[in-house]
């Protein structure tokens, strides 16, 4: 295994990650330009707005339900990794902590740790559980959305003609 080639590895795969990045990003501005185009020109800037909105404030809503994940998985990992070195450690020292009569103080110290990582895995999941939750919503109403916008612009222009021709005055 040379540097050499190792360099020149990394260096084509972060060229292709970019190009990719690049192309993803070109190709999704470009659709949401036209899609934005499209829908005004259809249905009425009203439906754009909405659409934006909805994205704009699911999206916000995502953030706030999602930091504290980040924050909980962490803590998990080293409240798990604590619990782990202290039920280690009490394997590797349980002769000593025997002859010392240290039995209780070493069950309340693991207790403590497993207490701490079932509170915190507790809330993770309560978090993760509310996260799901309004993704799964999110993802299903932006059907519903998407149906109202078309019927919006369906019947929402017609009702106007239609209207026009039952009244006459």
């Amino acid at each position: 295994d040379n540097p050499d080639q190792r360099v020149q590895n990394d260096a084509e795969q972060a060229t292709v990650g970019l190009v990719t990045t690049m192309a993803v990003i070109a190709s999704t501005s470009i659709s949401l330009i036209l899609y934005t185009i499209y829908v005004t020109n259809q249905v009425g800037w009203r439906a754009t707005l909405t659409v934006y909105g909805y994205y704009l404030t699911s999206s916000v809503v995502n953030k706030y339900l999602m930091s504290p994940i980040v924050a909980l998985t962490y803590n998990q990992d080293k409240l798990e990794g604590n619990f782990r070195y202290n039920h280690v450690r009490l394997r590797t020292y349980s002769e000593a902590i025997a002859f010392l009569g240290g039995e209780k103080d070493e069950l309340k110290s693991l207790n403590r740790c497993f207490r701490f990582c079932y509170e915190n895995e507790l809330l993770l999941n309560i978090r993760q559980s509310a996260l799901n939750l309004f993704t799964s919503m999110t993802s299903n109403s932006n059907t519903v959305l998407a149906y109202c916008i078309v019927a919006y612009g369906v019947f929402g222009n017609s009702s106007a003609a239609l209207s026009e021709k039952v009244d006459p005055g």
